[in-house]
């Protein structure tokens, strides 16, 4: 009895649906109609459609779109600072000298620019922090990257917009030997033992050095740095 009672329910639910589709009341879709863009359309010619018929044929179709805003140029000379000389080479070359010369790289591309250096990373930090709006200050700095490295939390702070790695500078310092055993020779009394080692730390010839003492098989933890004036009182 169950049974007929559920067929009964399930054909009564399937007549009903059929029933609600069917009689349905349905509106028809109308398609709108294309828009021309010559405007024909239009009765009134007015708004883009009449803008679009004045037109001639085979014209260039005008820009419209706005102008890009211009980026305003700071009404001082832009301030560059290096850590020594040696760094602001080719700034120098492009500047036609610490001050931008006529006809020089920079001044072709509507630049002023002042280029100076600094001995120490500390005063590039001071530079940096009194900014281009001063003499003494900048807007820009060049550092070897082992100074970079060396001076990152301290430069953090200044919040730089743009740092900029150029690549790793082959440098000025250099260890020449005539072979690899007078080399070797050379570094054999620092086999063994504390060895003390005369440098600044960040320095391209500290890194040098202990670069060329690990090669050599004394490591880093061996190796006790003296700076200038520890070594002079010594």
């Amino acid at each position: 009895m169950r049974r007929y009672l559920v067929f009964a329910l399930l054909v009564l639910m399937g007549v009903s649906f059929v029933m609600s589709v069917s009689t349905r009341p349905r509106a028809a879709h109308r398609v709108p109609a294309a828009q021309s863009r010559s405007g024909s359309g239009n009765g009134s010619g007015n708004g883009s459609g009449s803008a679009a018929s004045k037109a001639k044929p085979g014209s260039k179709p005008t820009d419209k779109a706005r102008p890009a805003k211009a980026v305003k140029k700071i009404a001082r000379p832009l301030r560059l600072v290096c850590l020594r000389w040696a760094p602001c080479a080719p700034a120098i070359v492009a500047n036609g000298g610490v001050r931008t010369a006529k006809g020089s790289l920079y001044a072709a591309r509507g630049l002023d620019v002042r280029v100076g250096a600094r001995v120490d990373i500390k005063d590039i930090e001071r530079a940096l922090g009194a900014g281009g709006g001063k003499a003494d200050g900048a807007d820009i700095a060049i550092v070897p990257l082992s100074e970079l490295v060396a001076a990152h939390e301290r430069l953090r702070a200044l919040a730089p917009r743009v740092v900029l790695l150029t690549g790793w500078s082959h440098g000025d310092v250099a260890l020449i030997a005539r072979t690899p055993a007078a080399a070797r020779a050379a570094l054999r009394p620092y086999a063994r033992g504390r060895v003390t080692l005369s440098g600044a730390p960040g320095r391209s010839a500290t890194l040098l050095s202990l670069f060329t003492l690990d090669l050599a098989g004394v490591a880093p933890e061996r190796v006790a740095l003296v700076g200038a004036s520890t070594r002079s009182a010594a």
